[in-house]
């Protein structure tokens, strides 16, 4: 049995499946100017008046004849920059949004790095507002465009007259193409990097340090001092110094709510063995003149027990700026702040896809065998291939550590089952229904599992191998035709796309990653979250065709050129691409084995 193809946690691609960040290009095909050559084809080409059927330019029943071999090498441009929201996106079911709405949080808080929750309650604790206070390094906009050159690379032997076999690989070529923008403005965050904390500002970390280290020195005298007057008066009540003391017990908690502020503000900001939060609140942001207003009336309290040793102006050393883009990606990419990531930015892949190896029957025919009934229908005619193939999982997932990384294939074994009817009416008139299907295997393949679906920023502890089932795929396609003369056609194509959900199965626990070195369990099946899909797309295009020329024998070679463009105009169930595809196609026929006999083309 094959086995599909995996991609290991933290690997790297292989030799001829690249994915790399970077500005490697994509060279994107000269459409306009194939399409003019396909007219100018068209507008030379000897033309009958009757009007002939004209293949290609989309999926049909034909299949090539016995000893006839069909080479197809259609080329294909799709981009997107925006898709059909999901069921737990940002808006709802099928709306259009951003293809990296994902990743523009608002707020990059305790979701994105969990140390922030733990920043935030301890500055709540430390100002006395609880865990009310936000806590954020700001905002995140990104904007990403997908581009994937595919050409799948096909060959259809006919074995019998109405029975052929194919196979088909893809090659792709895929751009992410990303615009990064943090903190645009200088608005949005209230904490940054804590200069006092060696292992994110070792430039400025010694002056920082002994800021903070003469702060909580002066709070840690002003209590000695106050313990003191305490004990003496105490003692002798009487003593002229013991007047502004009052009630004793008032003095003792200012006392230990002053030692309290000294140790958070150790273990906030950093001061002697106590590294202090790699974050801390930014300088004249409304969280530090929370923290200032703090000391401030810490102040007061002392000096109205006649305690000056805490100066009005000793302030712990703030952050000096928000993150910006190269910040931001240093928490993606540096493992100790968990991610573990590549950087968010353009990346490029190129490598082959999934393999599919096919056989064609031609189970309907009322043509007849007659070539010229045949290039000539008149009346109601049909035909009808049934098609059953195998997709071996010979493509490559993305990496779980790459942002915007694309597909080359699905990576799964599936059974492939596919039906294609033509039906005619007379001699310029015609129509294809097609219907496909895939029902693929299980197998492992390793994610990042979120905590919810649309979390884009996951931990690398949450990499795992999960068990995985592609959801069954089915493609309906209906592709009215319209011939021109002997050689050019037009037609157009509407086509729904549907995928049932995925299946991830694992449960995992993680010890030591949570609040306090707590373990943390998850399970695979939140992947399941909008992994299905509906896509309805609209298309149209031109082709052109010497197939029915070369069995009269008026062309030398038998082939066909056809252009189309298709959109995706709605989707919904999951988040699903919003395409505009460009495809040119090439089909050339040629005698394999056998002579030709008569006026054939290829096809039946």
């Amino acid at each position: 049995m094959h086995r599909a193809t995996r991609v290991r946690p933290n690997a790297r691609p292989a030799a001829g499946n690249t994915a790399t960040p970077g500005a490697l290009g994509l060279a994107r095909a000269p459409l306009h100017a194939s399409l003019a050559a396909l007219l100018a084809l068209g507008a030379l080409a000897p033309s009958i008046a009757r009007g002939q059927p004209v293949l290609g330019g989309a999926d049909d029943a034909t299949v090539a004849r016995r000893g006839t071999t069909r080479i197809r090498i259609p080329g294909a441009i799709a981009t997107s920059s925006e898709r059909f929201g999901g069921r737990s996106g940002s808006g709802r079911d099928g709306e259009r949004e951003p293809l990296a709405i994902d990743f523009s949080p608002d707020s990059l808080g305790a979701r994105f790095l969990p140390e922030l929750g733990l920043l935030r309650d301890s500055l709540g604790a430390l100002v006395g507002a609880g865990d009310a206070l936000p806590v954020s390094l700001g905002a995140v906009r990104t904007r990403a465009r997908v581009s994937t050159q595919t050409i799948p690379l096909s060959a259809e032997v006919g074995v019998l007259d109405r029975v052929s076999i194919s196979a088909t690989l893809p090659i792709t070529r895929s751009r992410s193409s990303v615009d990064l923008r943090v903190n645009e403005g200088g608005a949005t965050g209230n904490v940054g990097f804590n200069p006092a904390n060696a292992s994110v500002s070792a430039a400025g970390s010694a002056a920082a340090r002994a800021q903070n280290a003469a702060l909580t020195g002066q709070i840690g005298a002003a209590r000695a001092e106050l313990q003191a007057l305490i004990t003496a008066c105490g003692a002798t009540p009487a003593d002229p110094r013991c007047a502004p003391l009052g009630d004793l017990a008032a003095a003792r908690q200012l006392g230990a709510e002053a030692l309290a502020v000294e140790q958070r503000l150790a273990r906030v900001y950093g001061a002697g063995n106590a590294p202090g939060a790699r974050f801390v609140p930014i300088a004249g942001s409304p969280l530090q003149r929370s923290v200032d207003a703090r000391l401030g009336e810490l102040g007061r309290r002392f000096r109205g027990f006649g305690v000056t040793t805490l100066s009005d102006s000793a302030r712990p050393a703030a952050a000096t700026s928000r993150i910006g883009i190269a910040g931001f990606q240093r928490l993606l990419v540096d493992p100790a702040f968990g991610i573990g990531a590549d950087s968010l930015r353009s990346t490029a892949r190129a490598g082959t896809g999934d393999l599919e190896l096919a056989a064609h029957v031609q189970w309907l025919d009322t043509f007849g065998g007659d070539e010229g009934a045949r290039l000539a229908p008149r009346g109601l005619q049909l035909r009808s291939t049934a098609t059953v193939g195998w997709r071996f999982g010979t493509g490559f997932l993305p990496l779980p550590e790459i942002y915007f990384d694309q597909p080359t294939g699905t990576g799964a074994d599936a059974l492939l089952l596919r039906s294609a009817t033509d039906v005619t009416w007379g001699r310029r008139l015609w129509a294809t229904l097609v219907v496909r299907t895939a029902l693929p295997l299980a197998d492992r393949q390793p994610f990042r599992i979120p905590a919810t679906p649309e979390d884009a920023f996951v931990p690398a502890y949450r990499q795992q191998e999960v068990g995985r089932r592609l959801g069954r795929e089915l493609e309906l396609e209906l592709s009215p035709r319209y011939t021109l003369g002997d050689v050019l056609g037009v037609w157009g194509q509407y086509g729904l796309r549907t995928r049932q959900r995925t299946r991830h199965t694992g449960r995992f626990t993680v010890e030591g990653v949570g609040a306090n070195g707590a373990p943390v369990s998850f399970d695979a099946a939140v992947l399941d979250e909008e992994s299905g899909a509906r896509e309805h797309r609209v298309g149209f295009g031109l082709t052109y065709s010497t197939v029915a020329p070369y069995a009269r024998r008026k062309a030398s070679l038998p082939l066909e050129i056809g252009w189309a463009h298709f959109e995706s105009i709605a989707g919904s169930g999951g988040a699903v691409p919003r395409l505009a595809i460009d495809q040119l196609q090439l089909r050339i026929y040629f005698q394999l084995f056998g002579e030709r006999r008569g006026g054939r083309s290829g096809v039946r």
